[in-house]
């Protein structure tokens, strides 16, 4: 399904930046906004861009942050380490993500994206690669295990509002509880 000049301006409101290429909304709210967005491999500019999906709720973009700074990173580095199934599902996720990313490519470009979820190349790197994965596809376990850390997201009102013929961030907007 395509997104709209208006889901992509919500997406922007959401980021605080404009869209740099194409992308399209992934995954919806319950209010229909964005959660993850699908970005094209290249950017307008031919650079390779290695991370597929985004995430762009603003709640869990905080959530996730805050169980980056708590070092889940590296806690989950160790895991992929040590546990040999858990290793074998994050193989597995980064190279079903990196064919799916490499599938979009124009035929014949000159520079192309490396590495797994979010550009990684053999350990967790991004959480928010790794939960935006999860939430298309299913199949990342540190993005799995980052769901269980981070949902439910139950907003009772929308992040982005419309004021007159604009687009703008909720001022009334506040993160729910988990």
């Amino acid at each position: 399904m395509d997104s709209s000049e208006e889901e992509i301006r919500a997406l922007e409101v959401q980021l605080g930046r404009p869209i740099q290429g194409e992308s399209r909304i992934a995954r919806r709210c319950h209010l229909s906004l964005p959660v993850v967005v699908e970005v094209e491999p290249l950017t307008s500019d031919e650079r390779p861009f290695p991370t597929l999906y985004w995430l762009s709720c603003p709640v869990l973009r905080r959530r996730v942050s805050r169980v980056e700074e708590r070092g889940a990173v590296r806690e989950l580095d160790e895991r992929v380490a040590s546990d040999p199934d858990f290793r074998a599902r994050f193989e597995d996720a980064a190279s079903a993500y990196a064919k799916r990313r490499d599938a979009k490519l124009p035929e014949g470009a000159a520079l192309t994206p490396r590495g797994g979820i979010g550009g990684s190349m053999g350990g967790v790197k991004c959480l928010h690669a790794h939960l935006a994965e999860y939430l298309i596809s299913g199949l990342s376990p540190a993005g799995e295990w980052v769901s269980r850390e981070v949902l439910p997201v139950s907003c009772e009102m929308p992040c982005v509002i419309r004021e007159g013929e604009e687009l703008k961030k909720n001022p009334e907007f506040r993160e729910p509880r988990q």
